[in-house]
């Protein structure tokens, strides 16, 4: 499985139930936890939250009708147009949320988007047993597919957070990598989620057993990165590895 943002996070969702099917996964600027995601270190981030559920809201009442619609691939196809590609790719996650907001006053259910946001931004404030009955943190370590997680660098109130705190929960994944964006990168771009996925499991065979010591401010050193292809591949390949360190 192959996604970003949303679509990240329901690959997590399938990956701890176990299906035996699910050989692998590729969460691209994934997040794991409601109250992390809404909340920035206790206030809210309702520049993200409330277009995001607004977002969820709009796009579930609509079926197949429209996303397979030959109007929407058409513009599937624009945007992966080499030049149109390009002038999108220079675009952070801030632009994307603008360009979210510009389509919110279309029609969405109020149940249950509305009493959503109402219960993340009023009745729950403060971490409590609401947020973590959804929060998916405490069951990474069911995982055990290889997980290949990416996100770009400057998605810092957001996604980035979210993929470090993966790496340690991802406790018996048999193989986990992570492929950070270059500067600017967006990962939400079509096709850059593939991109990087084919960059990771490319560079995987060669990484051999490469361990991560010196806590978790180490695991962010230059020293523990490589480039490949304009993203750094920070590595960790093997379960025995990450019980040494």
């Amino acid at each position: 499985m192959v996604g970003f943002s949303y679509f990240a996070c329901t690959q997590m969702e399938a990956a701890v139930e176990r299906p035996p099917h699910l050989k692998a996964i590729m969460p691209v600027a994934g997040t794991w936890d409601l109250y992390g995601s809404s909340m920035h270190h206790g206030l809210m981030s309702s520049g993200f939250i409330t277009p995001f559920l607004y977002m969820i809201g709009m796009t579930a009442g609509r079926t197949n009708k429209l996303w397979r619609s030959h109007l929407l691939e058409a513009v599937r196809s624009l945007l992966l147009k080499p030049g149109v590609h390009r002038k999108f790719e220079a675009l952070n996650g801030e632009a994307a949320i603008a360009g979210l907001k510009m389509i919110l006053k279309l029609d969405h259910a109020a149940h249950p988007w509305d009493d959503l946001w109402r219960a993340v931004a009023v009745e729950h404030p403060l971490r409590d047993a609401w947020g973590e009955k959804r929060n998916m943190l405490p069951m990474l370590g069911q995982v055990e597919v290889p997980v290949y997680l990416g996100c770009d660098w400057q998605n810092v109130p957001l996604h980035l957070p979210h993929t470090f705190t993966a790496i340690d929960r991802l406790a018996n994944g048999p193989h986990v990598q992570v492929a950070l964006m270059g500067e600017r990168g967006l990962a939400w771009l079509p096709g850059r989620p593939g991109d990087v996925a084919a960059r990771s499991a490319a560079v995987a065979p060669a990484a051999g057993a490469t361990a991560w010591g010196g806590g978790y401010a180490a695991r962010r050193s230059a020293a523990m990165t490589s480039a490949v292809g304009g993203s750094s591949v920070v590595r960790q390949t093997s379960r025995a590895s990450r019980s040494n360190t």
